[in-house]
């Protein structure tokens, strides 16, 4: 189930309120012997965090299926840009080192299955005491914390711990797989996106083995819809590692509705966007942005990372304008 952006926190009785956790979605299905974890891209990402794969034994059910967030901590707080280094990872040598410089927590916020019974329509307050009830803590197993009806005083929180932001989930609502829907909403501390990557633009300086920037979009009703070049944000090995899958995305095919060399504010750091290489549109960037313009053009982005958790197709530009709180 996926929330829906809008711009201000809120006090309300009806609806509860938690921590937005900034890392990798994922359901745990756990068995009596097994726990598997998948993406929202329905990839098994079990070997890539392996710490998490007892988390069956932390389950006070015969089988359950949790949805969480995988989070990597930075000094109390979950940081994507740690994450990152173990996103992609398959190697068991690579991942095993992972493990021991970079550990991750699963954060459980909702439960969706219980010994044999669907808890889709179950109201989620009554979801929520299931799934206290049913996880045993452990330094990398939590339950998402919430509180009923104060969302200001815990947004002002969030903001002061340098959190992503919050979530609201209305009482009395059920569970629906891959719906974005209103009873569901988030409210973020600082703006950020997630956009699809449509081309790169060569670099330069010491830039010039690599690329300068990323060429971004969201999808509306006409296509990919472009927003804005990427340039900052990357270290050098960022762009060592991303460089070759560009590469092997790329094509002769404008993936965008309308050529961003000719839309209305295209541009990279104020200079028109030249010599293009196009990519197939697969890969999805976190961006964070100071302000989205009245062309819909992102103002100071700086690349977060890579989300391989999420699909291109859910990049909406509904909802990069609705985070930004304007109407363009």
């Amino acid at each position: 189930m996926l929330a829906t952006a809008i711009k201000e926190p809120f006090d309300d009785d009806r609806w509860i309120f938690e921590p937005k956790w900034d890392g990798v979605r994922a359901l745990a299905t756990c068995s009596v012997e097994e726990t598997m974890l998948v993406s929202r891209t329905r990839r098994d990402i079990t070997k890539t965090y392996p710490e998490l794969a007892k988390l069956h034994d932390r389950v006070v059910a015969v089988d359950a299926i949790v949805d969480g967030e995988i989070v990597a901590m930075d000094k109390g707080r979950p940081s994507f840009e740690r994450l990152q280094s173990r996103i992609n990872l398959q190697n068991p040598h690579d991942v095993a080192r992972a493990v021991k410089e970079i550990p991750v927590t699963f954060i459980a916020y909702d439960i969706l299955y219980m010994d044999g019974r669907s808890l889709l329509k179950v109201p989620l307050e009554e979801r929520k005491e299931l799934l206290e009830a049913a996880i045993v803590p452990a330094d990398w197993l939590q339950v998402s914390p919430h509180v009923e009806g104060e969302g200001t005083t815990l947004f002002e929180a969030a903001k002061a711990q340098q959190l992503e932001g919050i979530v609201a989930k209305k009482l009395g609502g059920t569970y629906r797989p891959g719906r974005r829907a209103k009873d569901w909403l988030k409210i973020k501390t600082v703006m950020d996106a997630d956009l699809v990557i449509g081309g790169w633009s060569p670099g330069e300086g010491n830039r010039s083995s690599t690329f300068g920037a990323l060429i971004v979009g969201a999808y509306e009703d006409d296509g990919l819809r472009f927003v804005g070049s990427v340039g900052t944000g990357f270290d050098q090995k960022m762009l060592e590692d991303l460089l070759p899958r560009l590469k092997e995305l790329e094509t002769d095919d404008m993936p965008f509705a309308v050529d961003p060399r000719k839309a209305p504010g295209g541009s990279s750091f104020g200079k028109p966007i030249r010599n293009p290489h196009w990519v197939q549109p697969q890969l999805v960037a976190q961006v964070e942005f100071r302000e989205l313009t009245s062309v819909g053009r992102l103002r100071a982005p700086s690349f977060k990372g890579l989300r391989p958790d999420k699909k291109p197709e859910d990049c909406s530009f509904a909802d990069l304008a609705a985070t930004a709180g304007v109407d363009v």
